[in-house]
């Protein structure tokens, strides 16, 4: 989710000792919405065959957001551009088109069964999705256990359940599909019931003198408040105090050094970095930029790839704005200074990744979307010629544009130009510094809830 404001990032936030990354200034809150309500939702257009439009070699059409067509040959076009890449971090607009999340569905789909990607990492709790997964594969169902713990618009996309029936046709044998997440925001049912008996357990098990102590019983319930308050409801000598037990417990459990192969929940890495983000939470009152939240969900990434899951490949679905490589070409008439200072988990991730990562944005022209915020079906405001999105609707309905290596002919994408890449919020950038591709989808329609 996107925030945009001028506010400083406080410069204590921690990070895990193997993963430390320098925070820069980011100043980011909620973005003005700049559209109208749609008196209905929109009927997709059925999805029809086409040629390659006037763009060159940088782009190819893809046929259907179908998720049962496994007639991949449209799709050709996406393995070429994606290329080698180990992480394929894939954006969305809104949080709410649900062109959108068919679309990614059966790429990702695709990249599972064709290109050998399997980890899918959404941009939901860290601790719930992992635990999700792990009853999962236990027997139980995954729509069920994802059910009010995935990020709701996710979790409540009748476009996003054939993926998540998918993963659960595929979360054994030899290949499974990993369900994973990233978000240091542990607000989701699961987390709020269970996260906190984990951790007493996993202490229990080690040995630790804290459990059952007035002060553990203490941080247990202040723990508990943060993931349902965010931090918002407490003093600022209560927030000291638990930041500062935080810390301390977060020594206690790298001193553990526990590295079970068998589960995350028995390894120290995983409990750091639940103890981090529980950090954060209990100082989001303060620091609403979001920096820090970004910051961890990228450690959350990369203790998941460079530990239980070292070697294989992941697909991530996250916020445009999130996926965002670099901040440094943007140019905002309202947030000149604060978007380029801007660092986000697409950025933090580059650092770590370089060309094995690549970043696909999203973006369209026209239709509708339900906006995350408060669930009302909005329009997509009218873009002008002066619009990338414009500029490249030469005949593609749906379509991909690669962004890296640009030919002579298509280099006036790398200089600034006007484009609406965040919840179709205008602003002015150099798309390649942004993205290494775009998925394009002319008309986009609103997500559905599931029946």
């Amino acid at each position: 989710m996107p925030y945009f404001r001028a506010i400083p990032v406080p410069a204590n936030v921690p990070t895990p000792i193997l993963l430390s990354v320098p925070i820069r200034g980011l100043f980011l809150a909620p973005l003005i919405a700049l559209t109208l309500a749609l008196s209905g939702c929109l009927e997709s257009s059925p999805p029809v065959p086409e040629p390659l439009p006037p763009l060159g070699d940088i782009t190819s059409a893809f046929r259907t957001t179908a998720f049962d067509d496994t007639d991949y040959s449209d799709l050709k076009g996406f393995q070429t551009m994606i290329g080698d890449s180990r992480i394929v971090m894939m954006g969305e607009q809104t949080h709410g088109e649900g062109s959108t999340f068919a679309a990614k569905a059966r790429f990702s789909r695709f990249m599972h069964e064709k290109m050998g990607f399997d980890v899918f990492i959404l941009e939901s709790g860290f601790f719930d999705m992992n635990l999700a997964w792990q009853r999962a594969v236990a027997g139980e169902i995954t729509a069920t256990l994802i059910k009010n713990s995935a990020f709701y618009m996710y979790d409540q996309s009748s476009e996003m359940r054939p993926l998540f029936n998918y993963i659960d046709a595929h979360k054994t044998g030899p290949r499974p599909f990993i369900l994973s997440g990233m978000d240091s925001q542990h607000a989701g049912e699961l987390a709020r019931t269970y996260l906190m008996k984990e951790l007493q357990a996993f202490l229990t098990r080690h040995g630790s003198k804290r459990v059952g102590t007035s002060n553990w019983i203490w941080a247990k319930l202040q723990a508990n408040a943060f993931m349902i308050s965010f931090g918002g409801k407490v003093s600022d000598s209560t927030r000291t105090r638990y930041q500062n037990y935080n810390d301390s417990l977060r020594a206690d459990v790298v001193a553990i050094d526990a590295h079970s192969p068998d589960s995350l929940f028995e390894q120290s890495g995983f409990w750091e970095n639940i103890l981090l983000g529980l950090r954060f939470q209990a100082d989001k009152a303060r620091d609403t930029t979001g920096n820090a939240r970004d910051l961890q969900m990228a450690n959350n990434v990369r203790w998941l790839l460079e530990g239980p899951y070292k070697g294989k490949k992941a697909v991530i679905w996250t916020h445009n704005v999130h996926a965002f490589r670099s901040f440094a070409s943007i140019r905002d008439r309202t947030y000149p200074d604060d978007w380029t200072r801007a660092k986000l988990v697409g950025s933090h991730l580059a650092d770590t990744y370089g060309k094995q990562l690549f970043v696909l944005g999203a973006t369209g022209r026209q239709g509708g979307y339900v906006d995350w915020y408060d669930m009302q079906t909005k329009t997509i405001p009218s873009l002008d010629s002066d619009f990338v999105e414009t500029k490249i609707d030469t005949g593609l309905t749906y379509g991909f544009i690669s962004l890296r290596n640009l030919p002579p002919a298509e280099q006036w994408l790398s200089g600034i130009n006007k484009t609406c890449l965040v919840d179709y919020y205008p602003f002015d950038a150099a798309l390649p510094e942004l993205y290494d591709g775009l998925m394009y989808i002319r008309t986009a329609t609103p997500t559905n809830k599931p029946q």
